[in-house]
């Protein structure tokens, strides 16, 4: 039986996952140094702290096309890949 606290637990790892995901593809993508860069960008122009991107996943997809066009919509892709792999342990 699914309880509250389970599925508070079961969205923190979800989220943790999601947060690793899009961490781990923009270094393997772009490097550490430009990954660093991203999330200076999306904490500065979008308002986003990398703690908070999560919650805001349309604004992430924006922020995504609005610096590499539309190999955002790649890294979006890739991200989600990752968290699906991870998820099933593949």
């Amino acid at each position: 039986m699914l309880t509250t606290k389970t599925i508070k637990a079961k969205n923190t790892e979800l989220n943790e996952d999601s947060l690793e995901a899009l961490e781990n593809t923009l270094e393997e993508v772009l490097g550490k140094a430009s990954k660093e860069l991203i999330f200076i960008t999306l904490e500065e122009k979008y308002d986003l702290k990398s703690n908070e991107i999560l919650k805001s996943p349309e604004v992430l997809r924006k922020a995504l096309e609005d610096v590499f066009g539309a190999g955002g919509r790649v890294i979006e892709t890739m991200v989600v890949q990752k968290i699906t792999y991870k998820r099933l342990k593949l």
